[in-house]
């Protein structure tokens, strides 16, 4: 019969990850008035400035969803899915791919720092759904 008490060990290993789990969530910070945090552990990669970074647009996801590039980086979206997309920018004049049927690709450059978040017009909003953030620094 198994014991319901739980090992010194497990109690400790508990408590470190929910420490670490209440500490990203208070250190998460945002720019240019962004409701959107990100956290070093959340972004989906890292580019230099002047190279490319991908983003693919697939299963009503981006992927990566949180990415951090360098200013004067371009990112690209590809449509890997068979219905139409879109990546638009969550802030009023911001980017705008319009309507990416599948296959079909669109390039931002980002020249200024800051956190942009983004939606698929169809399959998201602001904050929810099919959405993501790039984060420029």
């Amino acid at each position: 019969m198994m014991s319901s008490r739980r090992s010194p060990r497990t109690s400790i290993a508990l408590s470190a990850v929910l420490a670490s789990v209440l500490a990203l969530a208070a250190c998460g910070g945002s720019s240019g008035g962004s409701p959107y945090s990100t956290s070093p552990g959340n972004t989906g990669g890292t580019s230099t400035g002047g190279s490319s970074n991908n983003i693919a647009e697939q299963n009503l996801t981006f992927s990566p969803k949180f990415d951090t590039v360098a200013v004067g980086s371009t990112v690209t979206w590809t449509n890997k899915d068979a219905v139409t997309h879109s990546a638009t920018a969550d802030a009023s004049g911001g980017f705008d791919s319009g309507d990416m049927a599948g296959g079909a690709t669109f390039s931002h450059t980002f020249s200024q720092a800051g956190t942009y978040a983004y939606h698929c017009k169809y399959h998201g909003s602001a904050g929810s759904g099919m959405y993501g953030v790039i984060v420029v620094k």
